[in-house]
């Protein structure tokens, strides 16, 4: 280990919990991983990693080669864009050590081609520190595997990667890659399983990027996400265009098609069907790159690179001509802009376990509220991710293929029912965008919350729910007239009913509750705590705590699991997988893409507009009278053995239900339609919904049970 500063190498061992996005009220269970690092600097007590190391992180522990006890740490920073966090320990005595060197030293640029490496860290097969050594062997820029959709407004442009053949296996993550001289060069983020000695390093002109953002009190101490362009571009290489264009000889470009609105490029007048020829004076080529020199060796890269590797605040050189389609004049028009992080319309990663505040509309919240039996939130991706494909192509159209018109715009959405004789015969399963409420245009969650406050205030007779149009727009609702109407009657007790039923502790978010009570102020009502509602009819009013606790013992022998990373085809064949290093319990998958300047929306237009989502009808269950006990109840009854009399004992310990209204003798309730019951049935389901279900498994389990069966084992008989 001569010349390499062994002793800031840090192992972090912790435990993440994911927070779901498709019932925002849960957590899953936490998990144990483990990742390397590097301390950057002493003075500041900064070790960078990578982001998706630590990303949702609820217990953090570092520990160095030398020492014997690991010591609880804290996320600092965390920036998902470029796959970095800044995390440090409170602990004296984890930086008492005198080996600890105060700084790392960085090599300048990028490094070249075939220059010798070694990767350092805690990777698979062992516990004490590992030492790969290869070269560097491609210079190439990605969108880092963070989860985003290749073409999507929301997706910005690609970063620097630095591929080397040094071995990089599960655990490398986060961990520092060093040139022959010792000088740090990257951290390793992403290897490729299914080809040999292929690992991916992100070059330290981020690292620098991000220290200096994190550092600077201008920036609030915060990194908000990488500058980009804010345009979509495609190539000018068919010879057809280009005449149509009036490119000169040796002239090449691509061609805007869409412009972010406030951009640096809409305030400089660019408009869709101008062509950039240049940018730094480099010429931009037909397919949208340009050659660079890294040191002697000529690498062809896409034009966004530049940008996106610059520090915040630095200008770039732009030129491009405008050329009127009316009368063939040819304008010239360059400038220098500051290119900035562009706000998405669908925010773009949980940025757990640090604050939203300094990123907004940038982070994504588990932000939920229950209005009669339906559950809404905001979609984002991190929503997109969980549902694994599976939301209808409508909604990503309209949410993820557009620019954010205003700060405040937020793309709402159904995201499931609960499962309630509310909204019987409605389709409660597939996620809908939401446009109007009671016949007024929702912008975003605060006027949601807003408008079901007053709705309930003034005891409105009726919900009026219009969606987004899925396909066709001569079918599609309106303000007035309504796709879903719920009536108060038959749905004043619903969220009651289904917020015990399906043990949510609360019918808002906590940022919602903030509307809410903005709400009630300006009514000149009292505000609630985050534990209580003022909706009289559709409250619970209750609280749950979910504590996450772990064993400590368990760090170390699991690693973490990582995103993809999104690769071109074209040189490389047969590519299917590529993981992010830190994980042996799963493998990420690849899906190799074409090469384009512009990826195209149409991409996903096969996707059918009534797709449902398998995922949000887990809850729905609660509509069927034939409902079986949960899983938690037969691993409960699993050991138990239930007797017919102990069955009857349970019938008669209940409140009585009408022999009248339950299914006959031999009936199967699972095949029971709604609107065959009678009356008499659904007005109990609207009043005592989770009492009657209970009851009715109760009474299906008796018709199964025979009189002279003296005991039967729960799981076998009901299961």
């Amino acid at each position: 280990m001569h010349m390499l500063p062994w002793t800031n190498v840090v192992q972090i061992q912790l435990k993440a919990a994911t927070h779901s996005f498709i019932s925002p009220w849960k957590t899953g269970a936490p998990h144990g991983s483990r990742c390397s690092a590097i301390i950057v600097s002493k003075s500041k007590r900064m070790i960078l990693t990578n982001s998706h190391c630590v990303g949702d992180a609820v217990q953090v522990d570092v520990l160095r080669e030398d020492m014997q006890t690991p010591v609880q740490a804290r996320v600092v920073e965390i920036a998902h864009d470029v796959d970095l966090a800044w995390i440090t320990t409170d602990s004296d005595s984890f930086w008492a050590s005198d080996k600890i060197q105060e700084t790392v030293s960085m090599s300048e640029g990028l490094p070249y081609m075939s220059n010798s490496v070694r990767v350092v860290g805690y990777p698979t097969g062992g516990s004490s520190i590992s030492i790969t050594q290869g070269i560097v062997s491609r210079i190439d820029a990605q969108t880092y595997p963070n989860g985003l959709m290749r073409g999507a407004r929301n997706t910005p442009n690609p970063l620097l990667i630095v591929q080397v053949d040094a071995a990089i296996n599960p655990g490398n993550s986060g961990g520092p890659v060093f040139d022959a001289s010792g000088h740090l060069i990257g951290l390793a983020f992403a290897g490729m399983p299914g080809a040999q000695l292929v690992g991916y390093v992100i070059p330290n002109v981020y690292l620098r990027n991000f220290v200096a953002s994190v550092s600077s009190a201008e920036y609030g101490h915060r990194w908000k996400a990488q500058s980009e362009i804010g345009a979509l571009f495609r190539g000018v290489e068919n010879p057809g265009m280009r005449k149509f264009l009036q490119l000169k000889d040796g002239q090449t470009g691509v061609q805007v098609r869409t412009v972010a609105p406030h951009s640096p490029l809409e305030e400089n007048g660019i408009e869709k069907g101008d062509v950039l020829l240049k940018i730094d004076d480099m010429p931009i080529l037909g397919s949208g790159k340009i050659e660079r020199d890294f040191r002697g060796k000529m690498v062809t890269l896409p034009f966004s690179s530049l940008i996106t590797e610059k520090p915040h605040g630095e200008a770039t050189k732009m030129e491009f001509i405008h050329i009127d389609g009316m009368t063939g004049k040819r304008t010239l028009n360059t400038f220098s802009a500051v290119f900035h992080p562009i706000a998405p319309l669908v925010p773009r990663f949980y940025d757990a376990p640090v604050p939203l505040a300094g990123r907004e509309q940038f982070g994504a919240q588990p932000s939920y509220i229950v209005l009669w039996s339906l559950v809404w939130g905001v979609f984002s991706n991190p929503m997109l991710q969980q549902l694994k494909g599976k939301v209808p192509w409508s909604v990503k159209k309209a949410a993820l293929h557009r620019w954010r018109d205003s700060p405040d715009e937020e793309v709402v959405v159904l995201l499931q029912g609960l499962g309630n004789a509310c909204t019987m015969h409605y389709d409660t399963s597939t996620m809908r965008i939401l446009e109007y409420f009671n016949g007024k245009k929702v912008r975003n969650m605060r006027d949601l919350a807003r408008f079901a406050m007053e709705a309930e205030m003034k005891q409105e007779a009726f919900m009026r729910i219009t969606f987004a149009p899925m396909a066709d727009l001569d079918i599609a609702g309106t303000e007035n007239d309504p796709d879903v109407v719920l009536h108060r009657q038959f749905c004043q007790m619903a969220d009651q009913q289904v917020l015990g039923t399906n043990n949510i502790a609360s019918q808002f978010s906590e940022d919602v509750y903030k509307h809410v009570n903005e709400y009630l102020e300006e009514k000149g009502h009292p505000t609630m705590a985050s534990n209580q509602t003022t909706l009289p009819a559709g409250s619970l009013l209750q609280t749950e705590e979910s504590v996450l606790m772990s064993d400590s013992s368990q760090h170390g022998k699991y690693l973490r699991s990582t995103p993809v990373l999104d690769l071109p085809m074209g040189e490389v064949s047969q590519l299917s997988a590529l993981d992010c290093v830190g994980s042996v319990e799963s493998i990420p998958t690849l899906e190799a893409t074409e090469d384009s300047t512009e990826d195209s929306a149409e991409d996903s237009a096969e996707e059918s507009a009534d797709d449902k989502d398998e995922d949000m009808s887990e809850s729905s269950d609660y509509t069927s009278l034939g409902h079986r006990f949960s899983a938690a109840d037969l691993e409960r009854g699993a050991a138990s053995k239930f007797t017919w009399k102990s069955v009857m004992h349970e019938v008669n310990a209940m409140e009585k239900v009408d022999a009248s209204a339950l299914p006959a003798q031999g009936s199967n309730l699972d095949d029971l339609d709604d609107g065959e019951q009678n009356p008499l049935l659904l007005a109990q389901l609207d009043q005592q919904h989770w009492r009657v279900r209970s009851r009715l498994d109760v009474h299906h389990l008796q018709q199964q049970l025979s009189p002279d069966q003296d005991s039967v084992s729960l799981l076998d008989d009901v299961q």
